[in-house]
């Protein structure tokens, strides 16, 4: 997905789905400097008494699993402590997954267009 030993950025964004507020407008920027790689994640929550956002950074890394008969590319926010993980789409969006590394059963999508 990135290109191999060029730097470049890559950004995301979507309302993701909330259980105690309006949703989550979030912006992910994954950037790649050479061989080291960082993120930035913004989280707003959106609530009707007002807004919180939270910004996050760390490391990320680019892995595979298997899939549904194809390998899939899957991003790993801080690795080190078993961060979020985030499923490539064919269309290039991203899907966040759960805890098992499966995309939620929750009819609602927890999806993330690339700008």
């Amino acid at each position: 997905m990135f290109p191999p030993d060029q730097d470049s950025e890559r950004t995301w964004v979507g309302l993701l789905p909330c259980s105690d507020c309006q949703g989550v407008d979030t912006r992910l920027v994954l950037r790649m400097h050479g061989q080291r790689r960082d993120y930035l994640l913004t989280e707003t929550y959106l609530a009707a008494g007002g807004s919180q956002r939270f910004n996050r950074a760390g490391a990320w890394v680019e892995a595979t699993q298997p899939g549904d008969g194809d390998a899939q590319t899957i991003f790993q926010l801080d690795p080190a402590q078993s961060g979020q993980r985030y499923l490539v789409q064919p269309d290039g969006a991203l899907e966040l997954l759960d805890g098992n590394g499966r995309v939620p059963a929750d009819p609602v999508p927890y999806r993330l267009q690339r700008l």
